[in-house]
């Protein structure tokens, strides 16, 4: 694995385009339905993370699929946080999924690339008051099409640094328990440590998936 220093957008940096695959984003509070971006078409891919604290289950509408397994990230405050995340091949007439776990939050993301949505792995924040997350390095698969990263922070001041080949490209706030959701993509990804750095350290540190698009 080749493990190496994060390169970071520094402020005032003019960001590069947001990448063709990348149609919109949502972040709502559990129980709220969210909004499909405008421009979105049968056959995009919609991905959801959503977050259910203290081992409440969490559940999303009909027709999502579950990928991967779900992570329980220990937290000092709360018994924990059951991590999950979703995906479905967009339909004819779909509108946009609801996750539904009490006290909980959910972000929404939809691409157009690829038709398989595979989670490479999970990461937390080191400690509650931590201000990065860092996701082990993987080698993609042939014919990848785009590598996401989706997190979600609760009670945030700030949202996160995307660090070099990856793109923010969505950061969205829910009214209930302030989650943040922070979205970054890369189409040009290769196999290396990733760190994301930025967030501030509030008493409920981050939790994020590092997902894959073939």
């Amino acid at each position: 694995m080749n493990v190496g220093a994060a390169l970071l957008l520094t402020a005032g940096a003019t960001p590069p385009p947001l990448p063709d695959e990348f149609i919109g984003v949502s972040t709502k509070n559990t129980g709220v339905a969210h909004t499909l971006p405008a421009g979105w078409e049968v056959g995009d891919i919609g991905i959801v993370i959503g977050v259910a604290p203290n081992g409440v289950t969490g559940t999303i509408s009909a027709g999502w699929s579950q990928v991967g397994s779900t992570y329980d990230w220990p937290q000092a405050s709360l018994t924990s946080y059951d991590s999950y995340v979703f995906a479905r091949v967009l339909e004819a007439g779909d509108s946009g999924p609801t996750f539904t776990a009490a006290f909980g939050g959910s972000q929404l993301l939809v691409v157009r690339a690829g038709s398989t949505v595979s989670l490479k792995s999970w990461a937390a924040s080191p400690s509650n008051s931590a201000t990065t997350i860092e996701f082990a390095g993987f080698t993609k698969a042939g014919g990848s099409d785009l590598v996401i990263i989706m997190t979600i922070d609760r009670d945030p001041s700030t949202s996160g640094v995307a660090p070099e080949p990856f793109q923010k490209v969505g950061a969205g706030l829910s009214d209930f328990f302030g989650y943040l959701s922070f979205i970054a993509v890369s189409a040009d990804y290769v196999e290396t440590d990733t760190e994301l750095t930025g967030f501030d350290g509030a008493a409920y540190g981050q939790i994020g998936a590092i997902l894959e698009i073939t």
